[in-house]
C-alpha cells in the first residue's frame, strides 16, 4: 500500500538532507547535490516518486516547465526545492518563478504543492516573521486561470518551520 507524503515526512527528509551537508564541503551542499539526496530520502519513506517532472501552462505552446519532485499516485503531491547558498535565496522575490509554476497546477494534477527551502549555509536561520514577510507581496501572475495556494517549508539545522503562500 503506498504511503502518503505528509508535511511531517517531509520535514524530516529535509532536516536529514541538511545535517548531512555539516560534514561535506561546501561543493557538496548546492540544490543539484540535495535534490539527488531528497528524492532518494523521500522515495525510501514513501515511494512513486519522479524528478524533473514536466508541467505545461494552459494557453502556451512552449516548451513545457519542469517541478523539481513529484509524488504520485491518488493523491499527487508536487515539490520545487531551493537551497541557500548565499545568503538570499531564500525570499520571496528570489522564488517567484518557483512559486506561479507551483501554484498554476490544477488541483487535478497536484492536490498539494510545496517549496521546500533548505538552509545548509552555516549561517543563523532566517526568522519566520521575516520570511513570511517576503513572500506575503507576491501575486500569482496575470491571468484568468485558477490558482492554488503553495505550503512554503523552511528547514535549517537550528529550526523548521512551514507557512502557506494563498496567491
Amino acid at each position: 500500500m503506498p504511503k502518503t507524503l505528509t508535511l511531517k515526512l517531509l520535514k524530516k527528509s529535509g532536516k536529514m538532507a541538511v545535517n548531512l551537508t555539516k560534514n561535506l564541503s561546501w561543493k557538496k551542499t548546492g540544490e543539484r547535490w540535495l535534490h539527488g539526496v531528497v528524492l532518494g530520502l523521500l522515495e525510501a519513506s514513501v515511494g512513486n516518486m519522479r524528478s524533473e517532472y514536466p508541467v505545461e501552462e494552459s494557453g502556451r505552446v512552449t516548451k513545457p516547465k519542469c517541478i523539481d519532485l513529484r509524488h504520485g499516485g491518488n493523491n499527487p503531491d508536487v515539490i520545487e526545492l531551493v537551497v541557500r547558498v548565499h545568503g538570499g535565496e531564500l525570499y520571496g522575490s528570489q522564488n517567484r518563478s518557483e512559486l506561479l509554476k507551483l501554484c498554476k497546477i490544477p488541483y487535478e494534477k497536484a492536490r498539494h504543492r510545496m517549496l521546500l527551502l533548505l538552509d545548509p549555509s552555516g549561517r543563523p536561520p532566517i526568522p519566520k516573521n521575516i520570511l513570511r514577510k517576503s513572500y506575503l507581496n507576491l501575486g500569482g501572475g496575470r491571468g484568468r486561470f485558477p490558482r492554488e495556494q503553495v505550503t512554503i517549508v523552511y528547514i535549517h539545522p537550528k529550526a523548521e518551520y512551514a507557512f502557506r503562500w494563498k496567491p
